[in-house]
């Protein structure tokens, strides 16, 4: 059946899947280094938020390296949506 209608394209979902994962634990470690190299020279709370902010930039960095298909193509659009915006601007 699948010959007929064509696979669900479930080794490409799992491909992006295992690399979210990797990307997640990835900054979840940056984010806990980080928080835990803050720690002592400042507040907890403000700490805490600059090591959430860190973890938030290496899991973009990182899933924009590794090249997971579908924030690709969310990034298009979203320069396409840009794009248009900034061409409508001066009319």
């Amino acid at each position: 059946m699948t010959t007929q209608i064509g696979g669900f394209g479930l080794r490409e979902i799992t491909k992006s899947f295992i690399k979210i994962c990797v990307a997640s634990i990835l900054m979840g470690f940056i984010a806990l280094g980080s928080f835990n190299f803050l720690k002592p020279s400042m507040k907890e709370n403000l700490a805490l938020i600059l090591a959430i902010g860190v973890g938030v930039l290496a899991y973009a960095v990182i899933i924009y390296f590794i090249k997971v298909p579908e924030v690709d193509r969310t990034l298009e659009v979203v320069k396409k949506k840009l794009g248009q915006k900034r061409t409508g601007e001066g009319q």
